[in-house]
């Protein structure tokens, strides 16, 4: 109570929700209300500690650009989709324990993992090939089972009810009408598309990630990121309208693509989200310049800004998150740089936690505990 009432004095957090007149099931979060492009958030008022998780390292499973990170109950799946093209698995304490399929053109084999999918319940594995355009279904321990052609060129996958899958899609293969929300069943078969776009309007601006579970729910957010939907039934209901006033993005038509094409830096335009037990994240683009912003689900307020890592001092892009944890990776150089005034506050302070760690190593995890 004491940390709100400071932020609510220094005017960080203000009371921006207020229902939809239209449909009373959907909240707007009034981002615009406490919006300034110079405004920044202190890390320490959202998180409470920082757990740091070293992914083992060698030859054969090194890791370039982490492109995802799930974590699960004992699990946490690396996915490298531009470097190594690989899915990795390691124990809670970054242990390596097996890859997910390999690299190649045989049977179970990927050109270019985008994505992927867990099943908790059927202890399954499913991962999206953007070249190929398969969804490969594999065991736990990462055995290949089966495949399907899915005949769209996407991005993201997620698993929506007990038989059927969202695809986040730039282009149906032999469909005149190209929606971006493509809902099938593992045999392919087309059961509901939504939102619609045309080759000539759109507008190029795909998110940093579209789905994200929580408590049993699926959530989604569309290209331009103006209202996260909750499917249900296979079905988008609309159930946060992120609003940020003048600096939202215009709907793009034929007439004005261009005008807005040429000012879209002027706009905030959302690219990924989360939601955990006490906070719904996301972070936007604005003149060049990376903000998150995080809504107290319970007090019905938010605080934006630009982060200020005042926890460790690392590079904090939150890109996942857990029930309780805001992620994010770290290169191991920002740990062992002998210039790095870090070195010896993480190193030498914690040789057994970064035993063995150097320039080339694999990245390490940050998990910030969110205060509750």
């Amino acid at each position: 109570m004491k940390n709100i009432l400071i932020l609510c004095c220094t005017l960080f957090i203000i009371s921006c929700v207020q229902q939809n007149k239209n449909n009373t099931n959907i909240e707007t979060i009034r981002v615009d209300k406490v919006f300034s492009e110079n405004l920044s958030i202190n890390l320490s008022d959202i998180v409470d500690t920082a757990k740091y998780i070293p992914l083992e390292t060698r030859e054969e499973f090194l890791i370039g650009t982490v492109s995802k990170v799930h974590i699960s109950k004992d699990r946490i799946y690396i996915l490298d989709s531009w470097q190594s093209k690989s899915l990795f698995v390691f124990n809670k304490s970054g242990k390596f324990l097996n890859k997910v399929g390999k690299l190649g053109k045989g049977p179970g084999e990927y050109l270019q993992p985008i994505d992927f999918e867990v099943d908790e319940i059927n202890r399954k594995i499913y991962v999206l090939d953007l070249v190929s355009e398969k969804l490969f279904e594999y065991s736990f321990e990462g055995e290949f089972v089966k495949n399907v052609n899915v005949k769209e060129k996407a991005f993201f996958v997620k698993k929506v009810d007990k038989d059927y899958y969202a695809f986040y899609s730039l282009f149906s293969t032999g469909e005149k009408e190209q929606y971006f929300l493509n809902i099938k069943d593992f045999n392919n078969n087309s059961i509901k598309r939504y939102f619609k776009h045309d080759d000539k309007v759109y507008d190029n601006m795909m998110p940093g990630m579209c789905f994200y579970e929580y408590n049993n729910n699926i959530f989604y957010l569309p290209s331009k990121g103006e209202v996260i939907y909750k499917i249900k039934n296979l079905e988008p209901i609309p159930t946060y309208q992120l609003f940020f006033g003048n600096l939202q993005l215009p709907q793009i038509t034929k007439d004005n693509k261009q005008e807005i094409e040429s000012k879209k830096k002027e706009y905030c335009v959302p690219r990924r989200f989360g939601i955990t037990s006490s906070v719904l994240w996301f972070n936007y683009h604005y003149n060049m310049k990376n903000y998150y912003a995080f809504y107290n689900k319970k007090l019905k307020m938010v605080l934006t800004g630009i982060i200020n890592n005042n926890i460790n001092g690392l590079p904090c892009w939150i890109r996942w998150s857990t029930s309780t944890c805001l992620i994010t990776v770290v290169n191991a150089n920002e740990f062992v740089d002998p210039e790095s005034d870090l070195t010896e506050k993480f190193v030498t302070n914690n040789k057994n936690a970064f035993n063995g760690l150097d320039m080339k190593s694999n990245p390490v995890l940050c998990l910030y505990q969110l205060k509750k």
